[in-house]
C-alpha cells in the first residue's frame, strides 16, 4: 500500500510538472501576443501563473518526500535492502555499458 502511495504522489508530481510546462509555453505565447505596449502586464500575469504552478509542484514534491520518509521510517530494513538492491542493479547495468 505504501508503494501505491509513493507511486500516486510521483504520478501527481509528473502531472504537475507537465502542467507547469504547459503554463510556461502559454506564458511565452502570451508575452509574444501582447506586444511591447502590454508586455509588462502580460509578464506580470504570466509570472503569477508560473509562480503558482511552481508552488504547486513544490508542494507535491514535499508531499511525495513526506510519504517516502514515512515509508522509510516505518520499514527501515526493507528500505535499506530495497535501496541496496536498486543500487546494485543500476551498478550492474552501468558496468555492462562499459564492456
Amino acid at each position: 500500500m505504501a508503494n501505491e502511495d509513493i507511486t500516486s504522489e510521483l504520478n501527481k508530481l509528473k502531472s504537475d510538472i507537465s502542467e507547469l510546462r504547459k503554463d510556461m509555453a502559454s506564458l511565452v505565447r502570451t508575452i509574444k501576443d501582447a506586444g511591447l505596449d502590454q508586455g509588462q502586464q502580460a509578464f506580470d500575469q504570466a509570472y503569477d501563473r508560473a509562480r503558482q504552478a511552481g508552488e504547486s509542484v513544490r508542494e507535491r514534491a514535499e508531499e511525495a518526500y513526506g510519504v517516502f520518509g514515512r515509508e522509510v521510517e516505518s520499514r527501515p530494513l526493507t528500505s535499506v535492502l530495497t535501496a541496496f538492491g536498486v543500487g546494485f542493479v543500476a551498478g550492474m547495468l552501468l558496468d555492462r555499458r562499459h564492456h
